[in-house]
């Protein structure tokens, strides 16, 4: 597999930090409302999302937004016991 990006990709990572400071224990969807905000902000309007473990939870609810502008979606070992998403 060839993983080299294009000259048109880029690559960007969002590690929600927005919550590790706080006592909220918040949804997937409120990471995904923090990830449109972050995509917004980047004026980013196409993507290929890839999330891991609680990641993968996170990609699928802000996959799911009807605005979501995801183009393609892997989602690897989502995290188990995560009662709402």
């Amino acid at each position: 597999m060839d993983f080299t990006l294009s000259e048109t990709e880029q690559l960007v990572l969002d590690t929600a930090r927005e919550f590790a400071q706080t006592k909220v224990k918040p949804l997937a969807r409120d990471y995904a409302v923090v990830l449109a905000d972050f995509l917004q902000r980047l004026s980013i309007s196409e993507l290929t999302l890839v999330g891991h473990s609680l990641g993968a939870i996170i990609a699928a609810a802000y996959a799911a937004r009807p605005a979501a502008c995801v183009r393609a979606l892997a989602l690897a070992s989502p995290a188990r016991g995560y009662a709402a998403a």
